[in-house]
């Protein structure tokens, strides 16, 4: 289930991303030097919680936690996709 989650989020911002214009559902964020190594900093950044590490970490193209995260511009869904989902995947 968390699987499918994942995948999800990871197929939204990508087929986002394709598109010609920007849309509510993504958002650009860089990451800088002190994020490398804290997922949870740039969730905490992001989205005001440190709970949605795991989505940053699939954004950035890692697979585990303990990989430092990469320097640069990255999109991650909006947290109101991230909430539609939860809901869909893990309800």
């Amino acid at each position: 289930m968390i699987h499918e989650f994942h995948n999800a989020v990871r197929q939204s911002v990508e087929s986002e991303k394709k598109r010609s214009t920007i849309s509510k559902r993504i958002v650009l964020y860089s990451i800088g030097e002190d994020e490398l190594l804290d997922h949870g900093l740039v969730s905490l950044r992001l989205y005001n919680t440190r709970k949605y590490h795991d989505v940053v970490r699939i954004c950035c193209g890692k697979s585990f936690a303990h990989e430092a995260l990469p320097v640069g511009m990255f999109y991650f869904p909006s947290v109101s996709e991230i909430l539609r989902l939860k809901k869909l995947h893990l309800d």
